[in-house]
């Protein structure tokens, strides 16, 4: 099983969100592949310096800068990233979201829990702050609430 994330909305209503598994093999002997575990496609992954990096078929492996004729960019490979595979499903079942509710994901720790901020939160007045003073900053963006 893959990162799972609880999602609340504040009104009653949660969702459950499941990543795929990352792959875990060793790219280019540093980099650990960013596919999802058992694609059927070479391992690959992108370097720090944003070299597309693979393993060959023969054993061997591979690197291409960006620029080059063959450069494969991060684009092209999104939707075989491991956390662009995913499942969503609303939570509907009482007992989960009563769990969810007192933060006891039934998968324990390989869960997170997402929700918004209550006004009695200690949070609340940071987040608040620093919120319209983004807004203020960047006045060109569609700022509504959905």
């Amino acid at each position: 099983m893959g990162r799972v994330i609880y999602y609340a909305d504040g009104k009653g209503n949660w969702w459950r969100t499941e990543f795929a598994e990352q792959c875990g093999e060793t790219v280019f002997i540093l980099e650990e592949c960013q596919g999802a575990k058992g694609h059927e496609d070479q391992c690959w992954a992108y370097s720090p310096s944003g070299s597309y990096l693979y393993n060959c078929e023969d054993g061997g492996c591979g690197s291409t800068p960006p620029g080059h004729k063959n450069y494969v960019a991060p684009p092209e490979m999104a939707d075989r990233y491991y956390l662009s595979i995913k499942t969503s499903e609303e939570v509907t079942d009482p007992a989960l979201i009563q769990r969810l509710e007192d933060d006891d994901p039934p998968e324990g720790d390989g869960a997170s829990i997402t929700r918004p901020l209550s006004e009695d939160d200690p949070m609340y007045e940071e987040c608040h702050r620093r919120l319209e003073e983004y807004k203020r900053e960047h006045p060109e963006e569609d700022h509504t609430e959905r």
